[in-house]
């Protein structure tokens, strides 16, 4: 027997079980299968509103907010960062084409925060980011401005003090 006519069985029963009527079990399983992100519909795969993947075009492809970005060949592995605007970059390479995306860590460093998603346990978080900054340089230029402005004070006194004396 076929997968599929299992799977469909399989539903059929449940819906039994539980008194769901045949034409509410027709609408559940639709929007079941509809709503799940992970099939793609008519070789279109919906991320989230206005941003899709094409799984059938032969080049990594992406659509977000009605821009188009097209990347490298299908068989070459590729990880593409985007927000909710455009496409910001790709990474490609061999390595990618073989690696498993389940056990890939992704690392946003930003000034304010880090972001951490952990896809081998589907776990994210952040942290606020506050460093310390320790280096020889650091607060170099408050102390230049600093000294600038007492030099100046210093020498605006000198000159008033000849202007005075000329006077």
């Amino acid at each position: 027997m076929n997968l599929a006519l299992q799977l469909d069985e399989t539903l059929h029963a449940f819906a039994q079980k539980h008194g769901i009527k045949e034409g509410d079990e027709a609408k559940f399983i639709g929007r079941l299968m509809m709503d799940r992100p992970s099939i793609s519909k008519g070789g279109v795969g919906n991320i989230d509103s206005d941003e899709y993947v094409y799984p059938a075009e032969k080049r990594n492809k992406l659509e977000t907010k009605g821009k188009t970005w097209t990347g490298k060949d299908w068989g070459e592995g590729e990880i593409v960062v985007a927000d909710n605007q455009h496409v910001l970059g790709s990474i490609a390479g061999k390595d990618l084409a073989t690696v498993d995306p389940s056990t890939l860590k992704i690392i946003i460093f930003t000034p304010k925060q880090i972001h951490t998603t952990d896809l081998s346990i589907a776990k994210g978080g952040f942290f606020e980011r506050h460093p310390t900054d320790d280096r020889p340089t650091a607060g170099l230029s408050s102390r230049i401005m600093i000294i600038g402005v007492v030099g100046g004070c210093i020498f605006l006194v000198f000159i008033l003090g000849l202007w005075g004396k000329r006077q």
